[in-house]
Parts: C-alpha cells; structure tokens; sequence
C-alpha cells in the first residue's frame, strides 16, 4: 500500500511556496517511481531534486500539484530530502521525504509480485463445466481493497457476481460469503443479471450499474451493498436495487455500462435505451431525480451509444461512446451541464465525433474515459484500419472538446498490438 510522508518544510525566499507531502514516500532506488507532490505556489518550470538529483518528467498539473518521477538513488543510505525550484529562484524543502527502497519493486508496467505471488490473481465461482466468470469493472476503496463486478455462472442463466480482494489478492472473508456477493433476477427473468461498472460512495457503499433480463428484454439495474457486502436497506425503497425500463419511449433494451457519482451523491449511469445513448441520473435514495434532463434521463439521438462517463471539476458531465453503426460508426463525445443540458459549445456543435483514428475511415468507438489534472479528456477504444483491422486507439480532446494536437501532432494514437 502506498504510504504518504509528511514533515517538516523548510522554504527560502518566498513564504508562498510550500511542499506538504508525498505519495508514495518509498521506492525502487534504480528511479521510475511516479511520485505525486502536493503543496501551494507550484508554478510553471518547477524543478524537483531527491536527495540533489533532478527528477524527470516533471508535470506541474496544477498550483497545489507537481507529478515526476525519481531519479536512480543510494539506497542503503536512510530517507533523501526533496526540493522544489521555481524559476525565480524560490524553493521549498521535505526533509527526510523519500527512502529509495534497496529491495527491487516493479516498475510501472511490471507485474507486481506483492499482489497474488505473480502480479495477478484468478478466481473461479465454480458453477460447473459450461460455465464461465467475466470482470468488467473495478474500484478501489478507502483501505485499498479491489471491489471487481461482472458476471458469472452457467452459459443461459449468468448471475452479478461482485469480488472484493484484500490488497494482497486474496478475496475478503469478511465480505458477503467467503469474499462474494452475487444476485439474479433483478428484472424478474431469471437470467442474465451484469454488473458493468462499479463505484464506492463517500460512506463505503458499493453502487454497481449494469443490466438484467426481464420477460422480454433488458433493463437497467443499479444495486446498492453496505460495506459488508449486503443489499442497502436503505436503498430504493428497501429493495438494495433499482430497475428502470423503456426510458427512450419504445420497448427496447436499456443497459448501464458506465458509472459516475457526483459530489452530492448523485448516481450517474450512461449506457443505451433502445438504439438511443442513455444518460440517467439518480438520488442517492435510489429515486430518479426529475430535475435531471427529461424526467431524470437525457436520450441521445438514434443510432447513438454510450460506454463511459466521468464528472469533472466543476459538476460538468463527460460522456464518451460512438454514433452511427457499422461502417459509419465513428467516436462521440457529449459533455452536459449539472442539469443535463447539452453544453453546445462542445466540440463545436455541441458533442465531438471522429472517425479514421487507425486510417481505415470507419468503426472508431470508445470504451473508458478519464480526465486529466488540467482537465483534458482522454478517451481509449478502437479503430478500423485501412488494412481491414481493429487497433487500439487514444483519443485527447482540450476541455472546449477540440483534439489536442500535443498528442502525436493529432490529438489521436491508434496501436496495432501483436504477440503471442
């Protein structure tokens, strides 16, 4: 688990400028570890030396946060002091802030060891041969445990299957039955309850939005858990979940695949109604909030589809998936105001599409979202290429909904990954 320090400051020239702490406060002494600073008077240029050697990739993402990462150091040698430097010759000092670790870890990118014994760890519900398990969705809580959603059981007839494992992999006896929560039916069709996505509340609740077949097609689902891994009594009038159908007007599937709270509380899940983008919001008593858009739903046009969602800073609402079908599909961005109305500035014409990420003109869609410190969007899916195949693509847009051209001179990067 990482752990943060803090100590004693000591600053010359300027009172303004000030280091609070550091997390991790430990790592690899071979450098590469990503440490985040936080503080006050950060500023453009900022220099960051552990122990008198620069860090590198030096990233002053805001005036109370310098990211970077450390350089190779002594280890052996006890906790090295950290110092930021402002270009006008004012700095600031974490005595004792960072202990070069002489005990190799994993850098980024590396299978950690410490989790599972391998950097990985599987698990299987052990429903029978034709069966299968499916994670979709993650979340992190307050004591670094991993809760994961998805799916699982019999081929015809998969249940919400919800994992929570302690941070050294291994499931949580003290969570639901031996470490998992499971529930079908939802919509009253006996059969294919998903959990895709997942987030923990201001209070450890577990809120996971996903769908379940009812007697004719899906509907959407979002279910509560305490901490412990039961239904929230307190949560949709004493059911634990909620279930909303037909919220485009027509009878159709309605699907959550993306997740969000807000700083009230408030449940945000995107996903589809019938062949329409969905974007519902709920109270935290499991209620639509009308005030929301249309009766609490904001309906895309047809042809549309959502798969993540974030909020950001200022209560604004990021929607990321695709328009169009087929060969005519091509990446969509929306972003809505806290009342669910279309920011018509976005993009230009009130949502940014794109297409041609890999080339091939066709079939670009996104599947996550996340917004960086200084608030840009960055998007991950695929793209078809003009050689008929499916790459991986990355997509950063401005917060206006324009491409960042800083972004490999386009504002899009599409990978084909190969191996064995």
């Amino acid at each position: 688990t990482a752990s943060t320090t803090s100590a004693t400051t000591t600053t010359t020239s300027s009172d303004a400028l000030l280091l609070w702490t550091l997390t991790p406060d430990r790592g690899d002494a071979r450098g590469g570890v990503e440490v985040t600073l936080r503080g006050q008077g950060f500023a453009a240029g900022a220099l960051v030396h552990f122990g008198g050697e620069p860090a590198t990739d030096v990233v002053v993402a805001s005036a109370d946060t310098i990211v970077c990462k450390t350089p190779a150091l002594s280890a052996g040698s006890g906790a090295v002091d950290v110092r930021i430097e402002l270009p006008d010759g004012s700095e600031t000092l974490l005595a004792a802030a960072f202990l070069p670790s002489a005990v190799a870890t994993p850098r980024l990118g590396e299978l950690d060891p410490t989790f599972g014994g391998v950097g990985y760890v599987t698990h299987d519900l052990g429903t029978g041969a034709r069966s299968y398990d499916h994670l979709l969705g993650l979340a992190i809580d307050a004591q670094d445990r991993i809760v994961a959603v998805g799916y699982g059981g019999p081929l015809a007839n998969g249940d919400l299957v919800v994992r929570r494992f302690l941070p050294d992999g291994s499931l949580d006896s003290g969570f639901a039955r031996g470490g998992v929560f499971s529930h079908d039916d939802a919509a009253g069709g006996a059969r294919a309850d998903r959990g895709t996505s997942v987030a923990i509340d201001d209070q450890g609740r577990i809120v996971i939005a996903g769908y379940s077949r009812g007697t004719a097609d899906d509907d959407l689902v979002v279910w509560r858990l305490d901490p412990s891994g039961a239904l929230d009594a307190s949560f949709a009038n004493g059911q634990g979940f909620l279930v909303d159908r037909d919220a485009s007007g027509t009878p159709g599937a309605d699907q959550g695949l993306a997740l969000a709270l807000d700083a009230q509380g408030r449940i945000l899940v995107a996903g589809r109604s019938d062949d329409r983008m969905a974007l519902w919001r709920f109270l935290p008593s499991g209620q639509r909030d009308v005030l929301f858009g249309s009766g609490g739903v904001v309906l895309g046009a047809a042809g549309t589809y959502a798969r993540a969602l974030a909020v950001d800073s200022q209560g604004a609402i990021v929607v990321a998936g695709r328009i169009g079908t087929g060969a005519a599909m091509d990446l969509a961005v929306w972003r809505y105001d806290g009342d669910g109305i279309a920011d018509a500035s976005f993009g230009g014409q009130g949502f940014f599409s794109h297409d041609s990420a890999a080339g091939g003109s066709s079939t670009d869609q996104a599947y996550a979202l996340a917004l960086d410190p200084i608030g840009r969007i960055v998007i991950s899916g695929s793209s078809r290429s003009a050689s008929n195949t499916t790459q991986a693509a990355v997509w950063r847009l401005l917060p206006n909904g324009a491409l960042d051209a800083s972004l490999d001179g386009d504002g899009a990067v599409a990978l084909e990954v190969s191996g064995s």
